[in-house]
């Protein structure tokens, strides 16, 4: 007798789908920085009406056929709709998911769903390059070498401490290949900054080492 329909849809918990607050990533994206995330799928039915048994899910690589064995790299088996898979390394994956009735008939495995693990944070950007003119705006385009060998960067954060304040702000998708921000209105003094990178699987990088800037309004520059 044929076996079961596979799941129809397979992805993470919620909670183990990371992304960093306020970043592009999402809690469905598939990129995470758990290395033993929890999978979730759709129920499987039966065109008999037969009870599901059990599930077993396996896990290849991302160009990986889930019927070759030697393209299966963890797999395990589950009872309910859902599983801790094991302790993964850093990577792209492919995950598969069949269900067997009670009556031993095992169904097709699903599609496979597409994830990465990314437990490496981005690197501690460096040369902090403040606007060369001397009369400097008060919104200076600041700029830094950053980068990430994992899923990628996500955003950066800056901060500015200045003249009685504190600025924290958040690099644009437009200024994310240039690792570069231009943007608040900072108030003429002598100010510090520094950064710090988040990619797309939640991973917090260092902060930079502290970079100095001073302020001068072109028109308080240019006298009366």
């Amino acid at each position: 007798a044929d076996g079961p329909n596979p799941p129809n849809s397979v992805s993470f918990t919620s909670t183990s789908d990371t992304s960093a607050t306020g970043g592009s990533g999402t809690a469905a994206d598939g990129i995470t920085y758990n290395s033993t995330p929890t999978a979730k799928w759709t129920e499987a039915t039966d065109p008999s009406g037969s009870a599901i048994e059990i599930y077993q899910w396996v896990v290849t690589g991302a160009y990986g056929d889930v019927y070759t064995t030697s393209h299966r790299k963890y797999s395990g088996y589950s009872e309910d709709t859902e599983a801790e898979l094991n302790s993964m390394s850093d990577g792209a994956y492919k995950l598969w998911v069949q269900a067997k009735d009670e009556y031993g008939n095992w169904g097709n495995f699903s599609s496979g769903w597409s994830f990465e693990i990314d437990t490496v944070a981005p690197v501690t950007p460096t040369g902090l390059t403040n606007p060369s003119s001397t009369e400097t705006p008060t919104q200076p385009a600041l700029t830094w070498s950053g980068g990430d060998t994992g899923s990628g960067i996500d955003f950066y954060k800056i901060s500015l401490s200045g003249p009685n304040q504190i600025v924290v702000a958040y690099s644009t998708d437009e200024q994310l290949d240039a690792n570069e921000y231009a943007g608040d209105e900072l108030a003429d003094g002598n100010w510090t900054w520094n950064v710090r990178g988040y990619d797309l699987a939640g991973n917090e990088g260092e902060w930079s080492s502290d970079k100095s800037l001073t302020i001068q309004s072109i028109t308080d520059a240019d006298g009366p």
